[in-house]
C-alpha cells in the first residue's frame, strides 16, 4: 500500500519520502511503545497510527508534503 502510493506520487511529478521500515521485534522499546498501534507511520512531526487505509496515508502525504 505505502509503496505504490509513494510510487504514484513520484509519476505524479509530487514529493516522495524515503521509506524506512523498523521491526518491533528487533527493539524491546519500539515493541512495547507501538505494539498495539503497528502499522504507524511518522513524516515530520506528524504520527499516524494503525494506518489501514490509502485513504489516511494520502491524506498524511499531502497534508505534510504538498501543504
Amino acid at each position: 500500500m505505502v509503496i505504490a502510493l509513494l510510487e504514484e506520487r513520484s509519476r505524479a511529478g509530487l514529493a516522495s519520502p524515503v521509506v524506512v521500515e523498523r521491526d518491533i521485534e528487533t527493539n524491546a522499546a519500539w515493541h512495547d511503545a507501538y505494539f498495539e498501534t503497528i502499522p504507524v507511520v511518522e513524516l515530520g512531526d506528524r504520527r499516524l497510527e494503525l494506518v489501514t487505509s490509502v485513504a489516511k496515508l494520502r491524506r498524511l502525504l499531502t497534508d505534510v508534503l504538498d501543504a
